[in-house]
């Protein structure tokens, strides 16, 4: 017997799944159920699809954070989970998946990534074999002309962007527009893999606060 309670549904993506109970398997054996999408691990770095940065940012911005708890972190404000598979057998990494290559796991987006337009938290030293510097990189050589790495909408004040690199974008690494009011961003590597290589800056700004506070 398994025991589940009715999700919690937004309005957008054709009404979305926020949160659910735990559910509970009593006895016997269940097979084909579908627990649909987890919408806050980052678990690869593909351009697009589930697991990846851009879904994370796209469903983060469709789901109102009403009723929104995750263990450890923040209530009420979505929390990126990076769980990037690295080659090692541990809770939550499969070792026969491994998206590092020299030690960081380099996500490169295909075109530009959606702006972030509701509170969000992107915190890349919850990564696990984080050890002090950035090992999740965020590169935009293959992004397109004009494009920014992150970009945070006024509906994105309070968001927090932490512990990435920010590299070889074609506009800015990152970008606050106006009235995106109150975001942190710190311990990030902006234009440089550490080395302090001057090939991998970003063309424009590294950083723009355009009229936020």
């Amino acid at each position: 017997v398994m025991n589940t309670t009715t999700g919690v549904f937004t309005a957008g993506i054709a009404g979305t799944a926020q949160s659910f109970a735990p559910v509970t398997i009593s006895t016997g054996t269940v097979s084909g159920v579908d627990f649909g999408l987890n919408f806050d691990t980052i678990v690869n770095t593909n351009n697009a699809g589930r697991g990846s940065l851009r879904q994370f940012l796209t469903t983060a911005n469709a789901l109102g954070n009403g009723g929104l708890a995750q263990a450890g972190r923040t209530a009420g404000i979505e929390s990126a989970i990076f769980m990037i598979s690295n080659g090692s057998a541990a809770p939550g990494l499969r070792a026969s998946l491994n998206y590092f290559s020299g030690g960081v796991a380099t996500i490169a987006p295909a075109s530009a990534l959606p702006a972030i337009a509701d509170p969000a938290i992107l915190n890349a030293q919850t990564q696990p074999g984080f050890a002090g510097t950035p090992i999740v990189r965020l590169d935009g050589a293959g992004a397109g002309g004009g494009v920014d790495g992150l970009s945070l909408a006024s509906g994105g004040t309070g968001s927090t962007v932490r512990g990435l690199m920010l590299t070889r974008f074609s506009n800015d690494g990152l970008v606050i527009q106006a009235n995106a009011n109150g975001v942190n961003v710190a311990g990030n590597w902006i234009g440089t893999n550490g080395s302090g290589s001057t090939t991998l800056g970003n063309t424009n700004d590294g950083i723009e606060i355009f009229g936020a506070n």
